[in-house]
């Protein structure tokens, strides 16, 4: 679980910086058959710190 995706305006505090949510964007970018997102889990809570942080290795 990646925490935190939220800030950056993901949906808040646009004016922080890259975080977590752009990490992971960077990741997948260069490393796309590591992981996939548990999207399974993420509409399980609906809302969640964890922004298409909820990943599952390949």
């Amino acid at each position: 679980v990646v925490e935190d995706g939220n800030i950056n305006g993901h949906p808040v505090m646009p004016g922080w910086g890259p975080g977590p949510f752009e990490a992971l964007e960077d990741y997948f970018a260069v490393h796309p058959e590591d992981y996939q997102r548990d999207e399974e889990r993420e509409a399980k809570f609906g809302f969640s710190f964890a922004t298409r942080g909820f990943l599952i290795r390949r």
